[in-house]
């Protein structure tokens, strides 16, 4: 869809087409509610809702010819380069992009590298700081995302006093240009931006470093008067690690953080905000922590026949299980749950020849692990798809994940959990995969008949040109029948954190 998006975008001389020159004569596709496509995740368990949304293709390469542009793209580097200047703040949340090896069946992802530069960076960089500093204080932005104000986008871009003071500022800017097109695509919102695209992350992270900048700015202030003394902030996204060898002074510094903030509609969120003095531990989250304490009881190496060292288990399938999801209920939704389900999986799950006796036991526990902590639902399902791949009978699927929908029938906005049931219907052919279908799931299968996104909005000639097609890769598809692959879902897969 990006492609055919792309294309109607791009002139005959292979330029960026303007927006305007494809929308129907009269229309404001802005006055639209409905453009994006929108996957609503739960993010407790419980009340709390977190909405992933598929930017339309045309508004979405329409932004990303804006910012690319040569001229636009050499002010956006310049201005990164003035948010870095102080290297006493550091920042390490700018998306990366995975080396490409040839050759190599197994490739790293985009958000793997990124996610391991936290690690090195972030969580590495927090415990080396024990060597330097006696203090720190760890916070967060409250509800990031949804509270970032478009027209701080420009003020990040332009700076905010040159806007506010210069009277020819408008939408020819390129931070004008950049607040109208995400206000557009919301509605004419201007509070928030869609989650759940690396362009977005892009976009908050101009912000976030221009509150990088502006924060910079005030503590140079209070370094001059002498009010503080050395510091060092490692941020990233709307993480915060603030170090120091005085709380007084730390708490200044955070308190000039949270003004820094409020000036940009964003607050620090205060159930999460705390000093820490033992910077070695509290520098690893909680969760990993426990995980790892409670992983090194469960297993030993032992020597093999073969001289080879072997690893065994302490506990059966079952009772390793049960350990997980006191993990889970301990640490709702947390990263270390998914780390330990995909290593069940990788030595425990996948090396069996026939299925255990207490299988549906343990398919209960990993439905009560997906309640709990929803972020976690991939990894069950393939736990879940293995263990029913071992029944000659697929009736015993059918049944299972009828059982497993049951479970969540009284819940709402469970449409990414039918996403990963109709992965794991894919595996037995006989199953009818209609029987359990969103509107995403109904694309697929009828591509011609179902329509994702709206394109009333756009000229008759450009209505005809923009084609949502190629969701399927057949080949990729016909790969993907036998079984659900780990790199589908742990973008870590190759590294040990």
């Amino acid at each position: 869809m990006l492609n055919s998006a792309d294309k109607l975008l791009t002139t005959k001389k292979g330029n960026p087409q303007v927006l305007d020159n494809v929308v129907k004569s009269g229309i404001k596709y802005s006055e639209r509610s409905n453009l994006n496509y929108e996957i609503v995740m739960n993010k407790s368990g419980d009340y709390s809702w977190r909405p992933l949304v598929l930017i339309h293709p045309v508004l979405y390469v329409d932004l990303v010819n804006i910012l690319t542009e040569k001229n636009n793209w050499d002010k956006l580097l310049e201005r990164f380069k003035e948010f870095q200047m102080n290297d006493k703040i550091s920042c390490y949340s700018i998306p990366l992009q995975a080396e490409f090896k040839p050759g190599k069946k197994k490739q790293k992802t985009d958000l793997g590298v990124t996610i391991l530069n936290w690690w090195k960076k972030f969580e590495q960089a927090s415990i080396e700081k024990n060597i330097k500093y006696k203090y720190a204080m760890f916070t967060d932005i409250a509800n990031c995302y949804p509270s970032i104000y478009t027209h701080s986008i420009a003020w990040a871009i332009h700076g905010k006093q040159k806007i506010k003071g210069d009277k020819s500022y408008g939408v020819e800017w390129l931070g004008g240009k950049i607040d109208q097109k995400i206000a557009g695509m919301q509605y004419n919102q201007t509070n928030g931006i869609p989650q759940g695209s690396v362009l977005m992350d892009f976009i908050a992270e101009i912000v976030l470093g221009y509150a990088d900048l502006k924060l910079s700015e005030n503590l140079k202030k209070l370094e001059e008067k002498d009010i503080i003394g050395d510091y060092k902030i490692l941020r990233y996204r709307d993480d915060y690690r603030i170090f120091a060898n005085d709380i007084d002074q730390l708490e200044i510094i955070t308190r000039r953080l949270a003004d820094t903030l409020f000036e940009l509609n964003l607050q620090l969120n205060t159930k999460k905000t705390k000093l820490v003095k033992d910077l070695v531990l509290e520098s690893i989250k909680p969760d990993k922590l426990y995980w790892n304490q409670i992983d090194a009881s469960l297993k030993y190496r032992i020597i093999g026949k073969d001289n080879k060292k072997k690893t065994q288990y302490s506990l059966n399938l079952q009772k390793h299980l049960i350990e997980i999801k006191i993990l889970s209920s301990k640490y709702p939704n947390s990263g270390m749950i998914k780390n330990a389900l995909s290593n069940y999986y990788k030595n425990r799950i996948k090396p069996l020849n026939r299925s255990p006796d207490d299988t549906f036991a343990i398919i209960g526990i990993l439905v009560n692990i997906m309640i709990e902590s929803p972020d976690s639902v991939a990894h069950c399902i393939i736990i879940i798809a293995e263990l029913l791949k071992k029944y000659d009978d697929s009736s015993v699927a059918l049944k299972t994940i009828e059982s497993i929908l049951q479970q969540y029938s009284r819940r709402s906005n469970t449409e990414y959990l039918i996403l990963w049931i109709q992965r794991l219907l894919m595996l037995f052919e006989d199953l009818p995969l209609e029987k359990f279908e969103t509107s995403l799931t109904a694309k697929v299968r009828n591509p011609e008949e179902v329509e994702m996104f709206s394109k009333d909005w756009l000229s008759l000639r450009y209505q005809n040109q923009f084609q949502e097609d190629n969701l399927v890769n057949e080949e990729k598809l016909e790969e993907m029948k036998h079984q659900i692959y780990l790199s589908e879902i742990n973008d870590l897969n190759y590294y040990d954190i």
